[in-house]
């Protein structure tokens, strides 16, 4: 059947189509040169398949639980991206460390499709950036309480005011030229140290100081990475 809109076979129509990206802590949208090695993305579209899951930790797809499943799998670089979700509309996965010091990416889907006509890969190119900074929150929408902790004894939030050390869990961090910015009421804080997290792929820990001056309460909290802002969250103290 014609689609009378675009004249373009129905059976074309349900190839899977790629949107755009998101990071995957903050949501923000990214453009094609702002994907970051080692960092958590939503790959968006239509069509990708008709199941649902969720993989923690995360796998290759050709570990995954069926026969769809292992045939899709995002590749960059040559290298198969390791998966957190998929579902029919996005895929949220870690763009490979592999790419780290290439100036390009090149993007290839491999997605299941049933159907009498061929569907291209989805391909995407661009170049590579040092930071795409975002924030993960504990409901998972990027907005409202952050994922804060005290270093290094990860007691979680609401945090003693005299606790010292706290650490924030993020994305699109550890690749930056130098030390990211971190942000308390717009105030600048204390940075010590931006590294991978050792148990979750694409997750990077940020610790910085906790000013002594801080009240009990609510807290704006944003980090600067290369000169690139990410999501605004909340600190809380008591």
């Amino acid at each position: 059947m014609k689609n009378i809109e675009r004249g373009l076979p129905q059976a074309l129509l349900d190839c899977p189509k790629f949107t755009g990206f998101r990071n995957g802590a903050s949501h923000a949208p990214l453009g094609r040169d702002e994907i970051v090695a080692d960092c958590i993305v939503e790959i968006n579209g239509n069509n990708f398949g008709s199941q649902s899951g969720q993989f923690d930790p995360p796998v290759p797809v050709a570990d995954g639980i069926s026969a769809e499943f292992s045939a899709l799998q995002p590749v960059v670089a040559s290298t198969a991206a390791l998966i957190y979700a998929t579902s029919p509309n996005q895929i949220v996965c870690v763009i490979p460390g592999a790419v780290f010091g290439s100036n390009v990416y090149l993007l290839d889907l491999n997605i299941p499709h049933q159907g009498p006509l061929p569907c291209p890969l989805i391909e995407g190119k661009g170049q590579l950036t040092a930071a795409a900074p975002g924030l993960f929150t504990e409901d998972g929408s990027g907005l409202g309480p952050g994922m804060f902790s005290t270093f290094p004894d990860g007691a979680p939030q609401p945090i003693e005011t005299e606790s010292g050390l706290v650490q924030v869990l993020g994305t699109g961090l550890r690749h930056a030229p130098s030390l990211p910015t971190a942000l308390v009421d717009g105030s600048s804080v204390t940075v010590s140290a931006c590294a991978p997290d050792p148990a979750r792929p694409g997750y990077d820990r940020l610790i910085f100081q906790l000013p002594a001056s801080l009240t009990a309460g609510t807290h704006q909290f944003q980090v600067i990475a290369d000169g690139k802002s990410s999501n605004v969250i909340e600190l809380q103290l008591k």
